[in-house]
């Protein structure tokens, strides 16, 4: 009886655990998009407008699109991108891992990324049938395209992080209060003594720990939110993938 109680106990506790984990994760991906809500609107802009552009402007935009539509194509047909689900996405998440780092480079890459790969899907939409490109986009597009846009939303996410810490590095002796870390609702306890406790055991408080540990904590929050963004892109091109590979084909063949 003794066993079974403990048992019953330990599932409980480990069911509590996982809710928990589960409020945590949802907590955080929708603090994640709404604090960024502004970058956010700002990918969407760079990827849908180039769209249009690209599928109303089309003739206009031929002499530029035309080789990077059929460098893609090549693509396929020398085997560099198959059309399976691990291919497709390792093809998609190099997109988003460019418009990721792409923040090293003053968000340049990352928005320009965004309209290239916009202007692509436009462009491409011009040179078939409204249904053909209707069917074989929508069914895997609408995670796809999201992806791509919040993948850049997690770029301009980094950017504000590596903007402001090396701000709050290069200003740290001109603080009026440089150890008074920024504090965030429920984070304050934990990014206070973390960093306190890493900076004392690993840096000794050096000058140049003390800036570091300062500009790390005082910006973690927007760090931890572009990983979080970028993990909520990869997971949607991972569904994209499986659609594109697995479903898509077969609606193509059944509506066509």
């Amino acid at each position: 009886m003794a066993i079974i109680l403990k048992d019953n106990k330990t599932k409980m506790r480990n069911e509590m655990n996982i809710k928990k984990g589960l409020h945590l994760i949802k907590k955080d991906v929708k603090g994640s998009l709404i604090e960024n809500k502004y970058a956010l609107l700002l990918s969407t802009l760079l990827f849908i407008v180039p769209l249009f552009l690209g599928y109303l402007l089309s003739s206009s935009l031929r002499e530029f699109m035309d080789p990077v539509l059929n460098a893609f194509k090549q693509k396929i047909v020398n085997g560099e991108i198959k059309l399976t689900a691990e291919s497709i996405f390792i093809n998609n998440f190099k997109a988003i891992l460019i418009e990721y780092t792409g923040a090293t480079f003053f968000g340049l890459i990352t928005v320009a990324n965004l309209i290239l790969n916009g202007l692509l899907v436009g462009y491409f939409g011009s040179k078939i049938d409204s249904k053909t490109f209707l069917l074989g986009i929508t069914p895997h597009g609408i995670f796809e395209i999201p992806g791509l846009i919040i993948g850049g939303t997690a770029g301009f996410t980094l950017l504000y992080f590596i903007f402001n810490f090396i701000k709050d590095v290069t200003t740290y002796n001109t603080d009026p209060n440089p150890i008074q870390y920024t504090r965030h609702a429920n984070e304050s306890y934990y990014n206070d003594e973390y960093f306190k406790r890493y900076e004392e055991k690993y840096f000794n408080k050096t000058k140049i720990s003390k800036r570091f540990s300062y500009g790390i904590n005082n910006n973690y929050k927007k760090l931890k939110q572009s990983i979080i963004l970028f993990s909520i892109a990869t997971v949607l091109l991972v569904v994209a993938a499986f659609i594109e590979a697995k479903i898509t084909p077969e609606i193509i063949h059944i509506f066509s």
